[in-house]
């Protein structure tokens, strides 16, 4: 994926891309997105999950290595501006998670969950602690090459 010239999470901002924010979300997350620096450079991979699983058992099949809050905001940006209302790309449109392994300023690594919400037609934003929760088959992961 190239670099873009613009920051492509601060774009997202906009009334063209409804989202939602829950709080761990607001609170761990945004504030950083909005003052990052997006940048990303590889490849993303994305697993689909073949039975339900815990954060650790994804990371440890898969050997998953976290993003950085700047790879998130230019992986988010890039991808939610290519898919404002819920059309069909990379992300999977169909309510079931596509989830994120980010470190935080802190060092801690945490679950980032972005899901088209048809009801409230945007994006629900979502941040909890590791094994908070088990994700069900069908979730899509991403992970860098």
């Amino acid at each position: 994926m190239k670099t873009p010239t613009k920051k492509p999470m601060n774009n997202i901002f906009k009334p063209t891309v409804k989202m939602y924010f829950g709080s761990n979300f607001e609170e761990w997350i945004l504030p950083e997105l909005q003052k990052a620096k997006p940048s990303y450079k590889g490849k993303l991979v994305k697993h689909k999950l073949d039975v339900t699983m815990g954060d650790s058992e994804i990371i440890k099949k898969w050997k998953v290595k976290p993003f950085s809050i700047s790879e998130l905001a230019y992986i988010l940006g890039d991808n939610l501006l290519k898919q404002p209302t819920g059309e069909t790309g990379n992300f999977e449109n169909t309510g079931y998670a596509n989830i994120f392994y980010v470190r935080l300023k802190s060092g801690e690594i945490v679950a980032v969950f972005a899901g088209w919400d048809s009801f409230g037609r945007g994006w629900r934003l979502i941040s909890d602690r590791l094994d908070d929760n088990r994700w069900g088959e069908g979730r899509r992961v991403f992970a860098r090459n």
